[in-house]
Protein backbone atom coordinates (compact mmCIF):
# COMPACT_ATOMS: atom_id res chain seq x y z
CA UNK A 1 0.00 0.00 0.00
CA UNK A 2 1.87 2.76 -1.42
CA UNK A 3 1.55 6.40 -0.37
CA UNK A 4 1.80 9.20 -2.95
CA UNK A 5 2.80 12.26 -0.77
CA UNK A 6 3.54 15.53 -1.83
CA UNK A 7 5.69 18.14 0.28
CA UNK A 8 5.58 22.02 -0.71
CA UNK A 9 8.02 25.02 1.03
CA UNK A 10 7.38 28.19 0.33
CA UNK A 11 10.80 30.70 0.86
CA UNK A 12 9.92 34.46 1.43
CA UNK A 13 13.56 36.44 1.11
CA UNK A 14 13.29 40.28 1.82
CA UNK A 15 16.42 42.36 0.05
CA UNK A 16 15.63 45.92 0.39
CA UNK A 17 12.35 47.04 -0.71
CA UNK A 18 12.55 43.73 -2.87
CA UNK A 19 10.03 40.93 -1.56
CA UNK A 20 10.43 37.79 -3.57
CA UNK A 21 9.07 34.13 -3.03
CA UNK A 22 9.76 30.37 -3.93
CA UNK A 23 8.13 27.79 -3.90
CA UNK A 24 9.19 24.00 -3.91
CA UNK A 25 7.39 21.10 -4.80
CA UNK A 26 8.84 17.23 -4.30
CA UNK A 27 6.33 14.25 -4.56
CA UNK A 28 7.44 10.76 -3.33
CA UNK A 29 5.91 7.59 -2.63
CA UNK A 30 6.98 5.71 0.92
CA UNK A 31 4.98 2.72 1.86
CA UNK A 32 4.29 3.93 4.94
CA UNK A 33 1.30 6.17 5.65
CA UNK A 34 1.87 9.64 6.70
CA UNK A 35 3.41 10.83 10.32
CA UNK A 36 0.69 12.70 11.48
CA UNK A 37 -1.79 9.72 11.03
CA UNK A 38 0.49 7.26 12.66
CA UNK A 39 0.73 10.06 15.63
CA UNK A 40 -3.33 10.02 15.93
CA UNK A 41 -3.78 6.44 15.77
CA UNK A 42 -0.94 6.01 18.83
CA UNK A 43 -3.01 8.72 20.77
CA UNK A 44 -5.69 7.13 20.46
CA UNK A 45 -5.09 3.33 20.94
CA UNK A 46 -1.03 3.48 22.39
CA UNK A 47 1.14 0.79 20.65
CA UNK A 48 -1.14 0.91 17.51
CA UNK A 49 1.69 2.86 15.79
CA UNK A 50 3.63 0.00 16.03
CA UNK A 51 1.10 -2.67 14.91
CA UNK A 52 0.82 -0.31 11.49
CA UNK A 53 4.63 -0.22 10.54
CA UNK A 54 4.45 -3.91 11.54
CA UNK A 55 1.56 -4.09 8.97
CA UNK A 56 3.03 -2.11 6.41
CA UNK A 57 6.13 -3.34 6.41
CA UNK A 58 4.40 -7.24 5.67
CA UNK A 59 2.34 -5.54 3.12
CA UNK A 60 5.84 -4.14 1.39
CA UNK A 61 7.41 -7.63 1.73
CA UNK A 62 4.35 -9.11 -0.22
CA UNK A 63 4.51 -6.48 -2.94
CA UNK A 64 8.01 -7.32 -3.42
CA UNK A 65 7.29 -10.85 -3.62
CA UNK A 66 4.87 -10.86 -5.99
CA UNK A 67 7.32 -8.45 -8.20
CA UNK A 68 9.80 -11.03 -8.00
CA UNK A 69 7.20 -13.50 -9.05
CA UNK A 70 5.89 -11.49 -12.12
CA UNK A 71 9.44 -10.71 -13.19
CA UNK A 72 10.47 -14.62 -12.91
CA UNK A 73 7.22 -15.35 -15.24
CA UNK A 74 7.19 -12.44 -17.29
CA UNK A 75 11.30 -14.03 -18.16
CA UNK A 76 10.17 -17.50 -18.11
CA UNK A 77 7.53 -16.20 -21.05
CA UNK A 78 10.16 -14.47 -22.87
CA UNK A 79 12.72 -17.57 -22.78
CA UNK A 80 9.75 -19.73 -24.41
CA UNK A 81 9.08 -17.31 -27.13
CA UNK A 82 12.73 -16.56 -27.93
CA UNK A 83 13.10 -20.36 -28.17
CA UNK A 84 9.81 -20.52 -30.31
CA UNK A 85 11.71 -18.00 -33.08
CA UNK A 86 14.89 -19.88 -33.11
CA UNK A 87 12.53 -23.37 -34.25
CA UNK A 88 10.83 -21.09 -36.28
CA UNK A 89 13.74 -19.61 -37.98
CA UNK A 90 14.89 -23.35 -38.57
CA UNK A 91 11.46 -24.64 -39.92
CA UNK A 92 11.80 -21.56 -42.24
CA UNK A 93 15.23 -22.74 -43.19
CA UNK A 94 14.15 -25.74 -44.28
CA UNK A 95 11.44 -24.83 -45.89
CA UNK A 96 13.25 -22.92 -48.39
CA UNK A 97 15.75 -25.74 -48.78
CA UNK A 98 13.26 -28.25 -49.21
CA UNK A 99 11.41 -25.74 -51.63
CA UNK A 100 14.23 -25.26 -53.54
CA UNK A 101 14.87 -28.67 -54.03
CA UNK A 102 11.39 -29.55 -55.27
CA UNK A 103 11.30 -26.84 -57.36
CA UNK A 104 14.98 -28.25 -59.02
CA UNK A 105 13.26 -31.59 -58.86
CA UNK A 106 10.20 -30.61 -61.43
CA UNK A 107 12.70 -28.94 -63.17
CA UNK A 108 14.65 -31.90 -64.05
CA UNK A 109 11.77 -33.95 -65.09
CA UNK A 110 10.55 -31.47 -67.41
CA UNK A 111 13.83 -31.27 -68.85
CA UNK A 112 13.72 -34.95 -68.93
CA UNK A 113 10.04 -35.05 -70.56
CA UNK A 114 10.74 -32.70 -73.20
CA UNK A 115 14.57 -34.58 -73.89
CA UNK A 116 11.90 -37.83 -74.17
CA UNK A 117 9.11 -36.05 -75.71
CA UNK A 118 6.48 -36.74 -73.45
CA UNK A 119 4.08 -33.54 -72.91
CA UNK A 120 2.00 -34.95 -70.84
CA UNK A 121 4.47 -35.45 -67.82
CA UNK A 122 6.06 -32.01 -69.12
CA UNK A 123 2.54 -30.31 -68.94
CA UNK A 124 1.90 -32.11 -65.66
CA UNK A 125 5.40 -31.02 -64.28
CA UNK A 126 4.94 -27.60 -65.03
CA UNK A 127 1.58 -27.38 -63.46
CA UNK A 128 2.67 -28.76 -60.30
CA UNK A 129 5.15 -26.23 -60.34
CA UNK A 130 2.43 -23.60 -61.23
CA UNK A 131 -0.06 -24.35 -58.36
CA UNK A 132 3.03 -24.62 -55.98
CA UNK A 133 4.06 -20.93 -57.04
CA UNK A 134 0.55 -19.77 -56.78
CA UNK A 135 0.13 -21.14 -53.57
CA UNK A 136 3.06 -19.23 -52.10
CA UNK A 137 2.10 -16.19 -53.56
CA UNK A 138 -1.17 -16.38 -52.20
CA UNK A 139 -0.45 -17.66 -48.80
CA UNK A 140 2.37 -14.52 -48.68
CA UNK A 141 0.09 -11.98 -49.58
CA UNK A 142 -2.46 -13.24 -47.15
CA UNK A 143 0.26 -12.56 -44.39
CA UNK A 144 1.22 -9.22 -45.59
CA UNK A 145 -3.14 -8.33 -45.45
CA UNK A 146 -3.32 -9.49 -42.16
CA UNK A 147 0.17 -7.85 -40.44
Amino acid sequence: MSQNQRATRTTLLQQGQELSATQEEAEYYTPYPPADLVREYEEILPGSAERILALTEQAQVKQDEIANFQMSETRKINDANIANQEHNQKLFVWGLYLGTCFGLCVLGVIIYAIYKDSTKIGIAAFTALGVVLAIYILRSSLERLTK
